[in-house]
C-alpha cells in the first residue's frame, strides 16, 4: 500500500532520466491500483489508479511534466482502476465495467470531462470481463472484451468513431 505513486523513467541502459515524479500528489488520498500506459501518438504517460475518493486519471508530458490536474473519473471508493488510451487530438479515452457493463468516458487533452459514464455494451451482456482500450491513427477508440451472452465466452467490441463519443448505445 502507498500514499502516493511515484513514475521513474529509465532509458534503455537502465540510466535514469528522471525519477520520483509524483503522479497522484493531487489526489489528497490513499491511492493503489495503477495503471500506467503511453500515448503513442504525442508521448505523454498517462495514469489511472484508484483511491480511496475513487479513480483518477493523471498524466505527465514527455519530458515529465505533470501538465493536468487529475481528473476524478468515477466517485466510488472501491479502488477500481480503467483503461485508457489517447488518440492523437489529445482526447483520453477511458473504460471499465461496473455492475455486469462496461462504461467508457473521454477527457480532452485539458482534462475536460467531455462523455461521462456512457454504457457501451448492450443490454444483454453477461459477465463481461475487464475491457480493453486502444487508439487508432484517425481518432477511434476501439474497446474489447470478453462476454458470456451466447453461453460461451467470446471476444466482443466496439469502434467509438470521433464525434459520436456521447452517442447512445
Amino acid at each position: 500500500q502507498c500514499e502516493d505513486i511515484a513514475y521513474d523513467k529509465l532509458d534503455n541502459n537502465g540510466n535514469e532520466i528522471w525519477i520520483d515524479r509524483v503522479v497522484s500528489s493531487d489526489v489528497a488520498s490513499h491511492c493503489e491500483f495503477d495503471l500506467i500506459k503511453a500515448d503513442r501518438f504525442n508521448g505523454n504517460i498517462m495514469f489511472t489508479f484508484g483511491s480511496a475518493t475513487g479513480t483518477w486519471l493523471g498524466r505527465f508530458n514527455k519530458y515529465g511534466v505533470k501538465d493536468m490536474a487529475s481528473v476524478k473519473i468515477r466517485d466510488q471508493t472501491d479502488l477500481k482502476i480503467v483503461d485508457v488510451a489517447a488518440t492523437p487530438n489529445g482526447n483520453m479515452h477511458m473504460v471499465w465495467t461496473d455492475n455486469g457493463k462496461i462504461l467508457y468516458t473521454m477527457v480532452d487533452s485539458t482534462g475536460q470531462k467531455v462523455v461521462e459514464d456512457r454504457v457501451i455494451s448492450s443490454s444483454s451482456s453477461q459477465n463481461p470481463g475487464f475491457p480493453r482500450i486502444a487508439a487508432t491513427s484517425d481518432n477511434r477508440a476501439v474497446v474489447v472484451w470478453s462476454d458470456a451472452r451466447y453461453g460461451s465466452r467470446e471476444i466482443m467490441y466496439t469502434i467509438i468513431l470521433p464525434g459520436h463519443e456521447g452517442d447512445s448505445t
